[in-house]
């Protein structure tokens, strides 16, 4: 019976260390992305220079009065390479820096290009994900923006691409007081990582005292949440040993608990559910200069190529 019991905890502590050795490449891949996103400060950001300047003030004319009608919040980035990462990763990162959409709403939508690489991808806010859901973020590139861009007409393909997201998410919502940001400077966040902190500590609190196999999850599945509220206030560096500092601590915090109580084994099963949270305060700015309001990306969307 010791012996049973002491291979079942090698077998934990062997999965463990497989997962915070994941972690770890978790977090290294999101300081190491060799791809540099540039700030927000306007509805297009053409850094590939693919749309001439007539196309970009359409557009972004288009967008603004969206923008005003609904509050959401929808941008078009274009680069040159995605270096070797995933475009999913990578239009991730540039929403979370981006904090498009309302906090309160997280009604923001990304459109990625990567010319070098001719992949492309939408990328919703969880608060539109009902509205633009996968399947119609996928018909949206493979039929409205794909034939465009194999055609050779960047502009055209990206024009009809926004006609078509603002067609499917607009009336999803209406502007609200607190998403007007009266000021003409690009929006700042009041309260950066904030949010990412908190949705993280609830995870792990839950993680905590979940017992079995579902509550490290929960814990593994709050650590990007972690990483990206520290990164928003200190180096990238320390965020990443912060991270795995907390992890480990609770990690034998729960065991011990696990331990104690006499029930709720390490394989013990259960649900699991998802996340999402931004990290900004409300407010979308005026026609001077364009920044996020604070929205998340809720994972979905749609990828494709050309």
């Amino acid at each position: 019976m010791k012996l049973e019991m002491a291979e079942a905890n090698s077998k934990m502590n062997l999965f463990m260390l497989k997962s915070i050795i994941i972690s770890i490449f978790l977090c290294f891949s999101l300081q190491l992305s060799a791809v540099a996103i540039p700030d927000l400060t306007r509805q297009v950001t053409d850094e590939a220079q693919i749309l001439s300047s007539s196309t970009i003030d359409h557009i972004e004319g288009i967008l603004k009065e969206h923008e005003a009608a609904t509050s959401n919040q929808i941008a078009i980035l274009t680069l040159k390479s995605l270096e070797g990462d995933s475009i999913e990763e990578v239009a991730v990162q540039v929403f979370e820096k981006w904090k498009l959409g309302q906090k309160s709403k997280s009604n923001g939508v990304l459109l990625l290009i990567a010319v070098n690489d001719r992949k492309m991808r939408i990328e919703v806010g969880y608060g539109l994900e009902g509205a633009l859901t996968d399947l119609q973020a996928s018909r949206i590139v493979k039929k409205t923006i794909r034939p465009k861009f194999k055609a050779g007409d960047m502009d055209g393909g990206v024009l009809d691409g926004v006609n078509a997201i603002i067609a499917t998410i607009k009336g999803e919502y209406t502007p609200s007081e607190s998403d007007i940001d009266t000021t003409t400077s690009v929006f700042k966040s009041k309260g950066p990582g904030v949010g990412s902190l908190i949705y993280a500590a609830i995870f792990l609190l839950v993680g905590l005292f979940i017992p079995g196999v579902v509550g490290y999850l929960f814990m593994l599945f709050a650590l990007p949440k972690l990483y990206g509220g520290l990164v928003a206030m200190m180096a990238s560096f320390f965020a990443i040993i912060i991270v795995l500092i907390i992890f480990v601590i609770l990690f034998f915090i729960k065991k011990s608990l696990g331990g104690s109580s006499g029930g709720g084994g390490f394989f013990d099963g259960g649900g699991f559910g998802g996340y999402g949270g931004g990290s900004s305060s409300d407010g979308w700015s005026s026609s001077d200069s364009w920044g996020g309001g604070g929205g998340d990306s809720g994972g979905g969307g749609s990828s494709g190529d050309w």
